[in-house]
């Protein structure tokens, strides 16, 4: 007891943003209350609408996923948690969304049944080595351990070496991401959760979705940690 306040003395905990001090969590609430979600939105992939409802995207769409659970927009805060994991190899950020995963999710499925599965979106190889991470994976592996959920990380592969979809136009992601992903063995749970980082299309987990629902699988959700709103 003694050592562990001599080290928070010694090396006080503070915002993985700002820096501020902070108690027992990775972001002062400052930054915390910069998280914003926009609202009324699609009930099935968070995007900004006028009133409740089904957004034009997912009614041409019919994305293979069932549900978007996300924890803001890509601004502020979350943007800059998943720019400094992503690109700047902050790991520690990684720590950070779980964290507030953690403590939204039970919220989110309040009257609901948790996944039995979560699969991190898989990166391709040669992205792997460059980044030396999978950010997905990094994110994932807190949420499965507090939750006692498997994490399957190897079942689903990216076999084609995509551009990354922020840099390009609405119009060329789906093409980027067709045949982007391959299932390795079978899965035999019936309802999963995707973790991802962005979702801004889409594209990319309705292309492994589209997968895993030909494996059988009854139900997924989709955890990604900021939604890009579209103007």
């Amino acid at each position: 007891m003694i050592i562990n306040k001599l080290l928070d003395w010694l090396l006080p905990v503070c915002c993985d943003l700002c820096h501020g001090s902070v108690e027992n969590a990775c972001l002062c609430q400052t930054c915390r209350d910069k998280i914003t979600k926009t609202t009324p939105c699609c009930q099935l992939c968070q995007a900004g609408l006028e009133i409740d409802g089904t957004c034009g995207a997912c009614i041409t769409l019919q994305p293979k996923f069932d549900k978007v659970y996300t924890l803001g927009d890509y601004q502020t805060s979350l943007s800059d948690l998943i720019t400094g994991l992503k690109f700047h190899g902050k790991l520690n950020h990684s720590r950070t969304l779980s964290e507030l995963w953690i403590k939204h999710l039970p919220g989110f499925y309040q009257n609901d049944k948790l996944p039995e599965l979560i699969i991190s979106v898989p990166l391709h190889k040669n992205r792997l080595k460059q980044r030396g991470f999978n950010q997905a994976v990094e994110i994932a592996r807190p949420i499965a351990k507090k939750f006692k959920l498997s994490l399957d990380k190897f079942s689903c592969i990216r076999i084609k070496a995509t551009k990354p979809q922020l840099s390009l136009p609405p119009k060329e992601r789906q093409h980027n991401v067709a045949g982007a992903f391959a299932i390795k063995k079978s899965i035999s749970a019936s309802h999963v959760a995707i973790v991802d980082d962005v979702f801004t299309t889409g594209y990319t987990v309705n292309a492994l979705a589209t997968l895993l629902k030909q494996q059988g699988i009854k139900r997924i959700d989709v955890w990604c940690c900021a939604r890009t709103q579209l103007r």
